[in-house]
């Protein structure tokens, strides 16, 4: 080093610096914008990769039918924009689950972890399932009923529509806490509480106040709520087969 700075010295050598360290800060600095702003991109405003859209939509799924069962009160009529945003909520109700279907077809092995594609098909089978067990709901609820039976029942009809309410919203935030023996004993015990009403109310009411239709509805509707409890279940028992920890795992 000292004798090519000797070297340098007797040679004399005068030539100016061609080159800025400017630019390589520059351009580090942009690389390193241009990098950020691609990771940021690749999460907002949403992921496309098939995990992160299956699991997005199944908690859209579950909030939109938390949403709906909160519209089925007796004594609350909706306001204009709870009109509106039922209507949304129904709309999904039909659709994500074809959506379900088209990313869980799409899920990588990594992202299945010990699970196949078999069990991730029938998890998406039971939600549609339970995404016509809802719509029935919806359309029986709007059926008429008997004053008398909604007086009778509306204190049973309301403690499952709460308890349905609270499972649906817990299941928008965590699918995989869907406890399959759990959701069996609530929702068996509230319907046979709820069925050992109704045929009380109906055995103890005048008859020639209720007309044949409402009564007909009255038991369409308890079929109704036991098909919900059943999607609910069966859903739970499906979700015991995914592998949840490797679908939300994060990957490079």
């Amino acid at each position: 080093m000292a004798a090519l700075g000797l070297l340098v010295m007797q040679m004399g050598v005068t030539n100016e610096q061609t080159y800025n360290f400017l630019d390589l800060a520059n351009l580090a600095v942009a690389s390193l914008l241009i990098f950020s702003a691609v990771a940021v991109a690749t999460h907002f405003p949403v992921s496309f990769r098939a995990e992160h859209v299956f699991l997005r939509l199944l908690g859209r799924f579950f909030r939109a039918c938390a949403y709906l069962a909160s519209t089925l009160e007796w004594d609350s009529p909706l306001t204009r924009w709870q009109r509106l945003r039922r209507a949304f909520c129904v709309r999904d109700l039909a659709r994500v689950p074809g959506k379900l279907a088209i990313w869980g077809s799409a899920l990588p092995a990594a992202a299945l972890g010990q699970s196949t594609a078999e069990q991730a098909q029938a998890l998406i089978d039971s939600l549609q399932a339970l995404s016509y067990r809802m719509q029935d709901l919806i359309e029986a609820r709007a059926t008429p009923q008997s004053q008398v039976l909604v007086r009778e029942l509306f204190s049973q009809v309301r403690a499952w529509r709460m308890g349905l309410q609270d499972i649906l919203c817990n299941l928008s935030q965590q699918p995989e806490a869907a406890d399959f023996a759990d959701f069996r004993a609530q929702l068996d015990a509230t319907l046979e509480r709820l069925e050992r009403q109704i045929e009380k109310a109906v055995a103890g009411a005048d008859q020639t106040s209720i007309s044949t239709r409402e009564n007909e509805n009255s038991f369409r509707l308890l079929g109704v709520f036991r098909g919900v409890s059943e999607a609910l279940v069966n859903f739970a028992k499906q979700a015991r087969g995914i592998d949840w920890a490797h679908l939300r795992e994060g990957r490079f």
